[in-house]
């Protein structure tokens, strides 16, 4: 469908879908970015880009899955939520070892990995848990 034939709620949804599947990859490629040349264990700075790459990947469907829970047209992506946590606590343990040998020289910036991972859990479980659960306890 081309684009003008497109309603603007339908121009909308389209926006805030890629938005919210794409500002991931962002914070992966500047935290990606820090981390190259800036390390002497390549091989814990390779694992961390490696599960960055992961993270964003499957957060894209978990995205668009718990948008589709949101809206009603599927159940909660339970596992998908799980397999990315498990991703998430890997990229955090890989931090924290890339940390105990004082890497990265700059460690601002490895930072960005982690949260290109904790964006899509984050928006997912937002996404997922109902207001009405916060406000009635």
């Amino acid at each position: 469908m081309r684009w003008r034939n497109r309603t603007k709620v339908s121009q909308s949804d389209c926006y805030t879908r890629w938005t919210l599947y794409t500002v991931p990859w962002f914070f992966l490629v500047m935290g990606a970015l820090s981390l190259v040349g800036d390390t002497e264990q390549p091989v814990l700075a390779g694992a961390l880009i490696a599960l960055g790459v992961a993270q964003c990947a499957f957060g894209v469907d978990l995205t668009r899955r718990a948008l589709a829970c949101y809206l009603g047209q599927d159940g909660p992506p339970r596992r998908q939520l799980a397999v990315h946590a498990v991703l998430l606590l890997g990229s955090l343990t890989v931090l924290v070892a890339l940390a105990a040998h004082g890497e990265p020289k700059e460690p601002a910036g490895a930072g960005w990995v982690p949260v290109a991972g904790l964006l899509p859990i984050g928006g997912a479980v937002s996404l997922l848990v109902r207001i009405r659960t916060y406000l009635l306890g």
